[in-house]
């Protein structure tokens, strides 16, 4: 590291040799004494010291100088270094350039002309010591400035982590909240759901066993078509519950293919139209032949068979069912209307979440679990589509989901 520098100035040869020497004498050769014989001479000696590196902590100037007053040298040094301590040496200075240098050059002392050696060795090293101090400070203030600059990225990483940590703690609990109401939906379904079709079930069969003899004919024919009635919704119950139950575990794969929405809608349909028929209900496919989808052929009859039992059980005698696609650049959004009930706008937000457990009584009386749209929600969202709907109490309810088109080949 090179050695501290410092610069005296004064015109007069004699003055600069006795304070070279006396400063010499009293610092022991610690710091380099380097003079200057003018104002222009001492402000190109500082530019080349400070370019090659040096550290100069006072400069002691006269005043009275051909060139240049000491006071505007003093200045223009400190405007270069301001960390620099000055000492103005003279005897025909007057207050204006003293005032000046206090206030522009960060002047330490004035000195008179001709000086006491004691004098000028003591302020000399005061000087010093203000410098060393001050460095000190200006050290100890960066390094604390740069480790309160560390501490707040610190704070500011461990605060971002804290909330990422808050934000993953909220979905988790959301997560485990959605498994707990599945899992309380399924123990219900279980519980209540599944009970009310057996009743039925044993219920008739008891007294077609116990009471074979006493019927009628026509009076055995409805018994049967009750149980025929029970054992259609125990199938379509379980058949819900176990493709429910296989997509919370995971096992059930998305296995795309392409295939002709029309061809789906007839083959799921097909099995509702005695019932559509019984209740005076016109279901009807609009759908157009070469609608071609990409997706999983069972996710999709699944969807249609909940969605289009729904609409008729909402949907009062003398009314219409229709399923309905329309291509829209990438996907296709199939629709399935219905001229039913409608639904309640206090119910929208409960239809789509199973931790609300809401489900509807048809137009005679049917009962429903409620899964059947959670499982048609998660089914469409599995096929990277949505499900929504829209409904007008007493006008009837239209529910839409997407599904991703089939690309089109293309010939070269």
């Amino acid at each position: 590291m090179k050695e501290s520098v410092i610069v005296c100035i004064d015109d007069e040869e004699i003055v600069l040799r006795s304070l070279k020497r006396e400063l010499n004498d009293a610092l022991g050769g610690n710091y380099l004494i380097e003079t200057a014989a003018g104002g222009e001479e001492a402000l190109e000696l500082f530019e080349e010291l400070v370019a090659e590196g040096y550290e100069i902590p006072l400069v002691i100037s006269d005043h009275i100088m051909p060139d240049i007053k000491g006071d505007e040298v003093l200045h223009r040094i400190h405007t270069t270094s301001p960390q620099t301590l000055t000492i103005m040496l003279t005897g025909q200075a007057n207050i204006e350039a003293v005032t000046n240098a206090v206030n522009h050059a960060n002047l330490y002392r004035y000195i008179a002309k001709p000086w006491e050696k004691t004098d000028l060795v003591l302020t000399v090293k005061e000087a010093l010591h203000k410098y060393q101090q001050e460095k000190t400070i200006e050290e100890q203030n960066r390094i604390l400035h740069n480790m309160n600059s560390i501490l707040e990225q610190q704070v500011r990483e461990r605060t971002a982590e804290l909330e990422t940590q808050k934000i993953e703690l909220k979905e988790k609990n959301a997560q485990l909240h959605e498994l707990n109401a599945g899992k309380d939906k399924f123990f219900s379904i279980i519980s209540h759901d599944l009970r009310s079709p057996f009743t039925a079930l044993l219920g008739h069969t008891e007294l077609i066993a116990e009471q074979f003899d006493l019927y009628a004919p026509e009076e055995l024919q409805e018994h049967v078509i009750q149980i025929r009635a029970s054992a259609q919704k125990l199938y379509a119950l379980l058949e819900n519950l176990l493709t429910w139950s296989r997509i919370q575990r995971g096992l059930m794969p998305y296995q795309p293919e392409t295939f002709d929405l029309h061809e789906a809608a007839i083959d799921n349909i097909e099995l509702f139209m005695t019932r559509a028929r019984q209740k005076t209900i016109v279901l009807s496919n609009c759908i157009q032949k070469n609608s071609l989808v990409y997706a999983d052929y069972s996710m999709v009859s699944t969807i249609i068979r909940n969605l289009t039992s729904n609409a008729l059980k909402f949907t009062p005698a003398r009314g219409s069912v229709t399923l309905s696609a329309t291509q829209n650049e990438s996907y296709w959004e199939i629709s399935i209307a219905d001229t039913g009930m409608g639904i309640p706008d206090e119910t929208f937000p409960q239809l789509l979440q199973i931790d609300r457990q809401y489900s509807g009584v048809g137009t005679e009386g049917e009962k429903g679990t409620g899964l059947g749209l959670i499982l048609c929600k998660e089914l469409v969202e599995q096929q990277q589509g949505r499900l929504w709907f829209k409904s007008t109490l007493g006008a009837g309810t239209t529910f839409f989901f997407t599904l991703p088109a089939a690309q089109t080949p293309t010939h070269s």
